[in-house]
């Protein structure tokens, strides 16, 4: 139940930051627009899900035109500086069923 309450936590504070912030920095990582090899995505790659696929961490190449990102039912245990970096777009982060142990400091993540 923790887990859950965390994930929704997360998603949450991710949309609210994204939406609250206009300013991003220039030297952000380049996302290549193709869909990661574990995962599934939509035509558009606006909608990307790499759920049950044992992910320890979340994949590097995610497309940045990503909205919706599913990642449940992983292994994920933390949420990295950088593991976000560049999704402008994204508004929808479901990270339930992981292994996160804390809510990361969502300012370093998505600036």
């Amino acid at each position: 139940m923790a887990a859950i309450i965390l994930a929704s936590i997360i998603i949450l504070v991710a949309k609210l930051i994204i939406q609250a912030n206009g300013n991003y920095e220039v030297n952000m990582p380049v996302r290549i627009n193709e869909c990661p090899t574990v995962c599934n995505c939509n035509k558009e790659m606006t909608l990307v899900r790499c759920q049950n696929k044992n992910l320890h961490k979340i994949p590097q190449d995610i497309p940045n035109t990503t909205i919706s990102l599913y990642l449940t039912n992983n292994f994920i245990t933390q949420i990295g500086p950088d593991d976000l970096q560049g999704l402008r777009n994204l508004q929808y982060l479901y990270l339930q069923q992981n292994k996160l142990a804390a809510v990361p400091d969502v300012g370093e993540i998505f600036y």
